[in-house]
C-alpha cells in the first residue's frame, strides 16, 4: 500500500476520532442533566481509539500497536465479568442475544473509563482489582504471542524470534 493511501487511511481515522472527541465534547459540556452519560463516553472511546489508529497507521509497527488494543480489550473484559458475573444468564433471557451482545460491546467499549470511576469511586466488588488483572494480563499475554507469532510472517521474515 502506498504512503498516500496509508495518510488517507490516517486522515480518515483523525477524522472520525475529531468527530467523536466533538460529539463527547459537547455531551461533558451539556449544562443540563443528561439521562444517561453512555452516548458521551461511547463517543471519547471511540475518538481514542481512532486517534489511536490515526497515529499507529503512520508509524513503523512496534509492541505498542498491539499492546494497546490489547489492554483495551482486557479492561473491556473485566468490566463485562464484573458487570454480569452474577447476572449473565438472567440478563441474558431478559434481553435476548442481540440486544445483550450490543450491551457486551459497549461495557467493552468504554471499558477503560468505567474502571477509572471505579477506582475513583471503589469497587462493588472488593476483588474487582484481581479480576482486572488477570484479565489485563491474559490479553497483553496473548498480544504478545499473537505479535510473535504474526508480525514475523507479515514481514515475511523466516525467524519468529522478533524484540
Amino acid at each position: 500500500m502506498g504512503s498516500s493511501a496509508v495518510r488517507r487511511f490516517a486522515g480518515a481515522f483523525a477524522g472520525v476520532a475529531a468527530l467523536a472527541a466533538f460529539r463527547a465534547l459537547v455531551g461533558f459540556w451539556d449544562p443540563g442533566v443528561p439521562a444517561s452519560d453512555l452516548g458521551t463516553f461511547a463517543s471519547a472511546a471511540v475518538a481514542i481509539l481512532f486517534a489511536f489508529a490515526a497515529f499507529a497507521v503512520l508509524r513503523e509497527e512496534r509492541w505498542w500497536h498491539w499492546w494497546f488494543p490489547a489492554a483495551w480489550l482486557g479492561c473491556g473484559i473485566a468490566v463485562a465479568f464484573l458487570a454480569y458475573k452474577e447476572s449473565f444468564w438472567d440478563e441474558l433471557l431478559w434481553f435476548g442475544p442481540l440486544e445483550f451482545a450490543w450491551q457486551l460491546f459497549l461495557h467493552v467499549l468504554i471499558g477503560p473509563i468505567e474502571l477509572f470511576f471505579a477506582f475513583f469511586v471503589g469497587f462493588a466488588d472488593p476483588r474487582g482489582p484481581l479480576y482486572l488483572l488477570a484479565s489485563l494480563a491474559f490479553t497483553l499475554l496473548g498480544a504478545e504471542l499473537l505479535r510473535r507469532r504474526v508480525w514475523p510472517m507479515l514481514r515475511g521474515a523466516a525467524s519468529t524470534d522478533v524484540s
